[in-house]
């Protein structure tokens, strides 16, 4: 019997990249990216579909949008803010250079992993074997993310809030290094084809992250008064 699998793999928000139109859907335009990560998921993407094409391998591209919560990963600012704030070091917060404040549609980490069983759920057979294709395969990008963009001074003030503690905050112009100042994702595809439906605002998942953050690190409640 031959072993036809189908493929769910990780691609990012960022291949919005220079995308001015919101909320981001999977229809609008991905050929400018602004920053080298954007532009390898991109090629991920492209190199997916010509698998998908002279192959037959079935794949679901999931774009991310600002992925959070327990077990993340450390360089996030949400995770390093949290870090700094209990050290009392300060937090670099960056605005736009017409000082408007930046905004990402953050999106925690049980409902991203819902959407990613959702595509594994549904995804189908690929329809190739020893390098030949025998039908066209199914070829799909969703995104997933929470549709409710957060400023990054609304992060730090929910931050400061679950930490008990006032950040030391040291505001500067984003640099020019391929940021994007705003994200916000359409999801009608993936809750239409998914099912796929964030559950957790920003506040609340916060607070769970906070929670575990405290632990895994060994902090009390208290311990970062004296820091």
């Amino acid at each position: 019997m031959l072993f036809e699998p189908a493929v769910v793999w990780a691609s990012s928000s960022s291949v919005y990249g220079l995308n001015d139109k919101v909320p981001f859907s999977e229809s609008h335009r991905t050929d400018r990216p602004a920053s080298l990560y954007a532009a390898t998921k991109k090629a991920g993407e492209e190199i997916t579909h010509v698998y998908n094409h002279i192959y037959g391998l079935s794949v679901t591209g999931l774009r991310f949008f600002t992925v959070y919560g327990p077990w993340g990963r450390p360089d996030m600012a949400y995770y390093s803010f949290t870090r700094n704030i209990l050290q009392g070091k300060p937090i670099t917060v960056y605005r736009r250079r017409d000082g408007a404040d930046l905004a990402r549609d953050f999106t925690y980490i049980d409902d991203i992993v819902r959407g990613c069983v959702a595509a594994l759920d549904t995804a189908e057979a690929s329809t190739g074997s020893g390098g030949k294709k025998r039908r066209p395969a199914q070829y799909r990008i969703y995104n997933l993310g929470n549709t409710s963009p957060v400023t990054v001074p609304a992060l730090v003030r929910i931050l400061e809030r679950h930490l008990k503690t006032k950040a030391k905050k040291h505001v500067v112009e984003m640099p020019g290094n391929g940021d994007v100042p705003f994200t916000h994702a359409n999801i009608s595809s993936a809750r239409a084809e998914l099912g796929y439906k964030p559950t957790t605002n920003l506040d609340t998942g916060l607070k769970k992250f906070v929670k575990w953050y405290l632990s895994y690190y060994g902090y009390r409640r208290d311990d970062h008064k004296s820091l």
